[in-house]
């Protein structure tokens, strides 16, 4: 009885085995169906790696891979695509980065054109503070030379290069004002030793017309305010505009004396003053508000023969 029981369950046992051993072979083979059915349809997710290699590598001669979701039999059968939502989202992402990166720039390259703009304008605003400054130290020290009565000297020649080109008669004027200065002392000293003469015109009109203008004048009516017509009276008034650097006004009063004819050499040098400080004036006022050009590299003009710098009156010249 044992040894029956003991057949009938190996005879039972047989079956089952190989129920199992079919059921994993089964099982094996449909794991690799469907292992290959997913690469074969999703197989663009993977890696380029992953697809070489289930695709069987590269093609050797074009070095071209199957196309993506293309029949492997070339039956033109077109395999399942998935949805681009997630490609779509990363493109998405990578051209808003690449916006802002975009923006960021153009930002920093506005900021760097205004600074740019900024210190250019800086340094055209220096350069022109420059130049002023050098301008207007070229116009002090020409009147300050002139009216000590000394020549130009080393002067002249910047003096012609910096306003030559805008104020070239009052550069003309100053210059040959440098070469026979006429200063306020020396026109006192010349109205002194004139002034006998001035006064009294005996040397002009002679002696019966000076006595008349004399009896004339010893009565004068005139309205309260005005000036004194008398001889001494206009020279008193000359010598107070001198002092007071109206060399003008007082060039009209000696005019007016009875001895003016013998002034003509005062009168013309006081002119020469005049006009040599109306020249200095208008230097200075273009060294202040006019525009002035790069000196640099630009030869030194010479100086003429006998400037040094030393004192030149002109007291010869005014003395009748």
């Amino acid at each position: 009885m044992s040894s029956d029981n003991q057949s009938a369950s190996a005879g039972a046992g047989r079956p089952t085995m190989r129920m199992l051993l079919w059921f994993a072979v089964v099982a094996f083979v449909l794991g690799i169906g469907v292992t290959a059915l997913f690469v074969r349809q999703y197989r663009q997710w993977l890696p380029r790696s992953a697809q070489m290699m289930f695709d069987g590598g590269t093609d050797g001669a074009t070095g071209s891979a199957p196309a993506s979701g293309g029949s492997a039999t070339g039956t033109g059968e077109t395999g399942f695509v998935p949805p681009p939502e997630a490609g779509a989202a990363a493109r998405s992402i990578d051209n808003d980065m690449l916006n802002a990166r975009q923006v960021a720039i153009a930002a920093q390259l506005a900021t760097l054109e205004a600074r740019t703009i900024t210190i250019d304008q800086e340094s055209r605003a220096a350069a022109s503070n420059s130049g002023r400054a050098e301008a207007l130290l070229i116009a002090f020290a020409a009147r300050r030379a002139i009216d000590r009565g000394l020549g130009l000297g080393e002067i002249e020649g910047p003096l012609k290069r910096r306003f030559r080109t805008t104020q070239a008669r009052a550069v003309a004027v100053v210059v040959a004002a440098g070469r026979a200065p006429v200063t306020l002392e020396d026109l006192r000293l010349s109205l002194d030793t004139m002034a006998p003469e001035l006064t009294s015109g005996v040397a002009v009109d002679g002696w019966v017309t000076s006595f008349q203008r004399e009896l004339a004048g010893l009565i004068v009516i005139r309205h309260e305010g005005t000036a004194s017509p008398r001889a001494t009276d206009r020279l008193a008034r000359v010598r107070h505009l001198l002092d007071a650097g109206k060399v003008d006004a007082a060039l009209a009063e000696v005019g007016r004396l009875p001895g003016a004819q013998k002034a003509k050499t005062w009168m013309t040098a006081a002119g020469r003053y005049v006009e040599t400080q109306a020249a200095l004036d208008a230097i200075e006022t273009e060294a202040i508000v006019g525009q002035h050009p790069d000196m640099t590299g630009t030869p030194a003009q010479p100086t003429a023969p006998g400037q040094t710098g030393t004192e030149t009156r002109a007291t010869a010249v005014l003395t009748p």
